[in-house]
């Protein structure tokens, strides 16, 4: 699909060129320029038009992996160079297919599921930015479960009431019981839920009571008071912080108040309204026995893939419950301690 500029900021709505973190991966770009054949090493001729960007592919969700990225020019580009960054740094092969149109394709695939930026540069024209998200490859294999766990863990809470019923609905149809990590604000708005959730086998545990981030200069009393005001307070002792922000500080006072850091082994990617085959895909690709995987109640993406998601994993071998020897009648066993998850 390619589409002219003056399209571009409507096709990609949540792409514009001052998206924040964590949409975009915080890593360093990748500057790169490349010179038009066309244009040769001489001075620019002076009747030559002045080249600007007329047309840009891939945009959009779903892109496959290896589909290149073409740029394409009003006219051959001037000695000038054109500079082309990308952001995240992924290694490609640049070309230019004709005068007028400059291909970069990734030397072995893009990264699966995530967002990438493209920033292109021109004399005396205005930066050009675009992005797309590539799809996540169907796994060639799915690691078996061999009757072991796999846990699931869903965080947040929806603003959708009936989202967050229709969630515990699934989970009762699949005879799945996993861990909740809502925030304590929504909790204390949902009593019903939050009862509904323990009668049904869950854990509901805290994730602070308004999702701060605990890291960001605040004084150790304001910390207690997340922590304390957390959803499950008193009942669970596993604590999430929000956004992965963990400090020795957090990590001392949460101990202090009787919790374990509780992480995840496995990113489903869907706080980034990820589509559900992208979301199901993911967990596929990267599930093995005792794994811990999170997920949001509020993401679309993982309540359309859970009804595939959960056979799929039941089948691979995996039993859908944080305590299955506890579910038996026998010892609860040992929760995991996943590690800071790499990226």
């Amino acid at each position: 699909m390619r589409l002219p500029l003056s399209l571009l900021s409507l096709a990609l709505p949540w792409l514009p060129a001052d998206t924040p973190a964590p949409l975009l991966p915080a890593v360093a770009a990748e500057l790169v320029t490349v010179a038009s054949p066309a244009a040769g090493r001489g001075t620019t001729p002076p009747d030559l038009p002045r080249a600007r960007v007329i047309g840009v592919s891939p945009l959009g969700e779903r892109v496959p992996v290896g589909e290149p990225v073409r740029v394409t020019l009003s006219a051959p580009a001037p000695a000038d160079r054109v500079t082309v960054t990308l952001e995240p740094d992924v290694p490609t092969r640049r070309h230019w297919e004709s005068p007028t149109q400059l291909v970069l394709a990734p030397e072995t695939r893009w990264r699966g599921g995530r967002a990438q930026r493209v920033t292109i540069e021109l004399p005396d024209e205005p930066r050009v930015e675009f992005g797309f998200r590539t799809e996540v490859p169907e796994p060639r294999a799915v690691v078996p479960g061999e009757g072991k766990r796999v846990i699931l863990t869903f965080d947040d809470g929806p603003q959708d009431r009936r989202q967050a019923d229709r969630l515990l609905d699934v989970l009762r149809e699949h005879e799945a019981r996993v861990i909740f990590f809502p925030t304590g604000r929504w909790a204390r708005q949902r009593k019903d839920w939050v009862e509904r959730a323990v009668d049904e086998g869950h854990w509901v545990c805290n994730h602070t009571f308004s999702h701060r981030n605990l890291t960001l200069g605040l004084p150790d009393d304001l910390i207690r008071f997340e922590i304390e005001n957390g959803a499950g307070h008193g009942t669970c002792r596993l604590f999430r912080p929000p956004l992965m922000a963990i400090d020795k500080r957090v990590e001392r006072i949460a101990r202090e108040l009787g919790y374990d850091v509780f992480l995840w082994d496995i990113d489903s990617r869907d706080w980034q309204d990820t589509p559900a085959v992208d979301v199901e895909r993911t967990v596929l690709g990267q599930v093995r026995p005792d794994a811990v995987v999170l997920l949001h109640m509020h993401a679309a993406g993982t309540m359309e893939a859970l009804p595939s998601l959960l056979p799929r994993l039941r089948d691979a071998g995996y039993l859908l419950d944080f305590q299955p020897a506890a579910a038996d009648g026998g010892a609860a066993l040992e929760l995991p301690r996943p590690a800071v998850p790499a990226d």
